[in-house]
């Protein structure tokens, strides 16, 4: 949740259509993470995925119109995926967490430094305009 709060926070200054897909990445991606770990509380992938499926189908059957209103709160499906990456050997992760965990000292990096970093520029500016 705090990965999706920052990336909509930094992405405003994105065009709207890379932004769209940025944010629909990242949350399959969460939706993706969810559905990992509760394969791995249940011990069975394939018990989630067709969790995910029958749950999918209740929402979008014709006699389940009462659950319209939820259905469309959730957004579009990405269940094709999700189920996808369920059925998919599971993948190492630790290569993407390391570089996820890099980016983000990157940027807390840069934030640290921004305001100086501001200030030198500035600096370097008015010594190339004079």
């Amino acid at each position: 949740t705090l990965v999706r709060l920052l990336v909509r926070v930094a992405s405003q200054a994105l065009l709207p259509g890379p932004r769209r897909m940025l944010l629909a990445a990242i949350e399959l991606s969460s939706e993706q993470a969810c559905d990992e770990e509760a394969a791995c509380s249940v011990g069975d992938r394939l018990a989630v995925a067709e969790t995910l499926l029958a749950v999918e189908r209740l929402l979008t059957s014709a006699a389940s119109r009462r659950l319209q209103p939820l259905a469309a709160a959730f957004g579009p499906s990405s269940v094709p995926q999700r189920v996808e990456a369920l059925l998919a050997p599971p993948r190492d992760t630790s290569a993407v967490l390391l570089i996820a965990m890099g980016l983000s000292g990157f940027v807390v990096f840069l934030l640290a430094v921004s305001q100086h970093l501001h200030h030198v520029t500035e600096s370097a500016l008015a010594a190339f305009t004079h």
